[in-house]
């Protein structure tokens, strides 16, 4: 399924053998994902929670700021994940994601890894890694 415009629905799933494509920054800013299958954000777009198991993919120069959630899948590609307000999101899956990771506000907690090469969290904000799931080449600069 490609979503090519505005989504006004807040409750948005994509089960494990579905894919979507978001191409033009779609999805409700307090909309609940829950990503069992493939998501594909090919734009600059935000949600309030993530979850599921799936895989979202996220394209070069692009982002998807997140609020909250608990994700047990991965990211993929190269774009900038977000977390933006003062809820937590836990990571537990293993990503394959290179782009930055920006901490803004609130805590990411990271059981999973990441192969993320820059990170950043700004004054006030959390990143919690328990299992050492950074990668080795990583760069964190922390201001929280």
């Amino acid at each position: 399924l490609t979503l090519d415009g505005s989504l006004a629905t807040t409750t948005v799933e994509v089960q494990a053998d579905g894919t979507l494509d978001v191409t033009a920054g779609g999805l409700a800013d307090d909309a609940t994902l829950t990503a069992d299958g493939q998501v594909n954000i090919q734009s600059i777009d935000a949600i309030d929670t993530l979850n599921g198991s799936g895989f979202v993919r996220i394209s070069i120069t692009r982002s998807l700021t997140i609020d909250q959630g608990e994700f047990s899948g991965g990211f993929q590609d190269v774009g900038e994940i977000i977390k933006a307000t003062t809820g937590t999101l836990l990571l537990s899956g293993g990503s394959t994601h290179r782009g930055k990771i920006t901490i803004q506000a609130g805590k990411i907690e990271l059981t999973g890894s990441t192969s993320s090469e820059t990170i950043q969290i700004d004054s006030g904000a959390t990143l919690e890694s328990t299992n050492g799931g950074l990668d080795e080449t990583a760069s964190v600069t922390n201001a929280g």
